[in-house]
C-alpha cells in the first residue's frame, strides 16, 4: 500500500531547502513524532520536505528535543537557521 502522505514520480518542492524532489515527505509539526517512520504516516498539520531535510529534522529532534516541547516545530526552525547561516554572509563591520 502506498503512503498517501509521500508522493513519488511527481516533482514537489521542499519547504526547507526549496529543492525539487520526486519524493516529498510530510513532516507533522503539531505532534512530536521522534521516529521518521511514525511521522510519515501521521495525521496533522504538516510541511512537505525532501528526504534529506526530513532526516535532518528528525536527527535534530532526537538529539535536542524533549517530549512535550514542540520539538517537531523547533527542529524546522533550527534546520532553517542553519541553512540561512550557511548561505547568507555575516554583515560587514563598519570601520570607525
Amino acid at each position: 500500500m502506498t503512503d498517501p502522505r509521500t508522493t513519488t514520480g511527481t516533482l514537489g518542492t521542499c519547504w526547507l531547502c526549496a529543492q525539487q524532489s520526486n519524493r516529498i515527505e510530510s513532516h507533522v509539526v503539531d505532534h512530536d513524532h521522534y521516529e521518521l517512520a511514525a511521522c510519515n504516516g501521521a495525521e496533522g498539520v504538516s510541511v512537505d520536505l525532501c528526504p534529506m531535510c526530513h532526516v535532518a529534522v528528525h536527527k535534530w529532534m532526537r538529539s535536542n528535543g524533549r517530549p512535550g516541547t514542540h520539538a517537531a516545530a523547533d527542529a524546522l526552525d533550527a534546520i532553517f537557521y542553519r541553512f540561512t547561516n550557511a548561505l547568507l554572509p555575516e554583515p560587514r563591520k563598519e570601520e570607525p
